[in-house]
């Protein structure tokens, strides 16, 4: 029971600490609603996009509210897709994007996408692609 309790209570901790982050993220992103950031998408969900930011630590939600377009969550390739299939939104990309709105209440940082951005030298692959080695003799 002393083991089950400690657990609960770590837990708790942990959780606690999550959300006093979230919101101090919050609180300092407030001042910048409005600017233009850079960053990556990070995670595809039904309801978004969300995008680490390259200035700060700091992860938002482009909500697929305001896309331009009506997309559906491609799970396989981790992708939001347009019915017509010409537009894509998918895991890696790189966007410019605008701070749009913080809500401090629900420790949510909301974003809208401005421009694609030229993917990053790092996830691009030259030659063949990855995996491929030169020995030399």
């Amino acid at each position: 029971r002393i083991s089950a309790r400690c657990s609960f209570r770590e837990r708790l901790a942990e959780r606690a600490e999550r959300e006093l982050v979230d919101l101090k993220k919050c609180s300092f992103l407030a001042a910048y609603v409005g600017e233009e950031v850079e960053g990556t998408v990070t995670g595809v969900a039904r309801h978004g996009l969300y995008v680490s930011l390259d200035r700060w630590p700091i992860e938002g939600l482009v909500h697929v509210s305001s896309l331009p377009d009506f997309v559906t969550l491609d799970e396989g390739a981790l992708t939001l897709v347009t019915d017509d299939r010409r537009r894509s939104y998918a895991l890696g990309d790189r966007w410019r994007v605008a701070v749009t709105a913080v809500d401090l209440v629900r420790a949510r940082i909301d974003l809208s996408l401005l421009r694609r951005l030229e993917p990053s030298p790092l996830l691009t692959r030259k030659g063949g692609g990855a995996g491929r080695r030169t020995h030399r003799t």
